[in-house]
């Protein structure tokens, strides 16, 4: 059993139904190269046996702390949890089925350190069925990685064409005090989705000195058990996403930023809408459920503006799109 004194990184893991990921996450957590650290297993009613599995780990190592919600809470409130009693000088994060390479948190911890960074990016793997993808940072973002990662993470990649590089909070590694100075808390899954989105974009805006680690540390399943992939789940509900755009649009307002960046959520709010629109016209084929949503799209603060963005031939080249628009605005 491990002895330390100062915490240098502490881990959230909300535990749910991992099943038989659980052991190979939590494996590669106890293995890491960097000692000083400490995990947090936040158990949220699982019924799959998860938590026995942690009570096992952590009788043979006392850096793991578990906390055990009363009722399920959904990982949004499982990670606040989690922070309340963290005591690291940076927080990570890491899913209950997901694993890391050994040296993953003494990499990040060092280019923090090294750097004196608010918050280290670094690459995540993306692994189903054999496959592996992973997410590349380009070179432009060293210029001014905080304001390219955070233009890129409103506007859903749209000047690279690609999937926002920060969807994910699992690859990266956050300095606490920023976290506790601006009581930064992670949104309500059971009312908002895609809460790590919200979370490093009000991280972003909070921080000035950002590093980015060019390095494949985090390897991330996509398993179907997840909150996020789980058949029933809800995690994005129309409620939700617009719960979460509307989200942002206010945190942008309260930080006086609609200056610098709402154009580029504008830009990522109309992928977001016109998606949800072009579900409910092609897939529910309910027109009723369309014209109800159409009219929420349009009540919407920012709504109209933002789907002004679909008048661009170059960005709505689908007729169907363009009667929706037209319908819309």
């Amino acid at each position: 059993m491990e002895s330390y004194n100062d915490v240098k990184v502490s881990i959230i893991v909300p535990v749910y139904n991992a099943g038989e990921l659980l052991r190979p996450c939590l494996a590669s957590l106890t293995g890491q190269t960097l000692r000083d650290i400490e995990i947090i297993l936040v158990t949220d009613c699982p019924t799959d046996g998860s938590d026995k599995v942690c009570e096992e780990f952590a009788a043979k190592d006392n850096r793991i702390k578990i906390l055990r919600n009363d009722h399920n809470l959904h990982i949004g409130e499982s990670r606040n949890h989690g922070l309340k009693i963290a005591r690291g000088e940076y927080v990570g994060f890491s899913d209950d089925d997901d694993y890391q390479e050994p040296y993953m948190y003494e990499h990040l911890y060092r280019k923090a350190k090294a750097n004196d960074y608010d918050m280290v990016v670094s690459m995540d793997t993306h692994v189903e069925q054999g496959r592996a993808f992973t997410m590349n940072i380009p070179k432009e973002a060293d210029v001014n990685p905080r304001d390219y990662l955070l233009r890129d993470l409103l506007s859903e990649g749209a000047e690279r064409h690609d999937f926002p590089l920060c969807t994910n909070i699992h690859p990266h590694l956050y300095k606490r005090s920023i976290i506790e100075q601006n009581s930064l808390v992670f949104g309500d899954t059971r009312k908002i989705t895609a809460e790590d989105r919200l979370w490093n974009i009000q991280f972003f805006l909070k921080s000035r000195n950002i590093g980015i680690l060019r390095e494949q540390l985090y390897y991330h399943r996509n398993n179907p058990n997840s909150e996020g992939l789980r058949k029933g789940s809800g995690y994005r509900t129309e409620e939700k996403i617009l719960a979460y755009l509307t989200g942002i649009y206010h945190l942008l307002i309260r930080e006086q930023a609609t200056d610098n960046f709402e154009q580029d959520f504008l830009i990522g709010a109309s992928n977001e809408l016109m998606n949800l629109l072009g579900y409910s016209l092609t897939m529910d084929k309910d027109l009723s459920k369309f014209l109800k949503l159409r009219k929420r799209v349009r009540h919407l603060p920012f709504g109209r503006n933002a789907i002004k963005f679909w008048h661009r031939p170059d960005s709505c080249p689908s007729s169907l799109l363009r009667s929706m628009i037209r319908l819309t605005i």
